[in-house]
């Protein structure tokens, strides 16, 4: 027996803009591109833009925070 799909839309995760995580973390254009080259933080590469997934920055944050105790 199938499952019908849930009449309970999932939200999409937002992606944000370079310029909105920079305000978000309160860094600068170069710093941002070092901690996602460096340090992990998860991007969407298109052809022709970088976007970063709201749900998936904040959890990246919290485990900063975890780790720097």
């Amino acid at each position: 027996m199938q499952q019908q799909p849930s009449s309970i839309p999932t939200p999409e995760p937002e992606l944000m803009t370079i310029e909105e995580t920079m305000r978000k973390l309160r860094v600068g254009r170069s710093k941002l591109y070092r901690m996602i080259k460096n340090e992990g933080l998860p991007v969407f590469r298109s052809e022709r833009y970088v976007r970063i997934p709201s749900d998936l920055l904040d959890q990246w944050i919290r485990e900063r925070v975890k780790q720097n105790g």
